[in-house]
């Protein structure tokens, strides 16, 4: 009995030191920071979506031409965006954002990497 003991001692060990010690898989963070996506609203007309009518990536440019709205300007607009999952943007978006003047924001992946980026909307 004692030695039947002592062998299933030995296998919880075996299986503890097989299974415990093996080494943590550690994947690569996302370089990732690019825009997937981008477009505007009026926040008095927010179902009215502009796409920007020139992405420039590799200077990081966003322009948008959008018509005047009546009692609407661009210091009250909604900006939709889409990142990868892995990426922030800096300063967050958060409710309506002034646009009246170009508008600076990062993108940074999960390794760090910051992609600068410039809104600029006309009539």
């Amino acid at each position: 009995m004692a030695g039947k003991q002592y062998i299933m001692g030995i296998m919880v060990v075996a299986i503890c030191l097989f299974f415990g010690c093996q080494k943590e898989q550690v994947f690569p963070q996302s370089t990732n920071n690019t825009l997937l996506s981008i477009s505007l609203a009026y926040s008095k007309d927010p179902l009215k979506i502009y796409p920007p009518i020139a992405n420039d990536q590799v200077k990081g440019e966003l322009q948008f031409k959008i018509p005047p709205l009546q009692n609407a300007s661009f210091s009250l607009m909604r900006v939709n965006i889409v990142v990868p999952t892995s990426a922030i943007i800096v300063p967050a978006f958060k409710g309506n954002t002034d646009l009246s003047k170009p508008y600076r924001f990062s993108v940074i992946a999960e390794n760090g990497d910051k992609k600068d980026y410039l809104i600029v909307v006309y009539n």
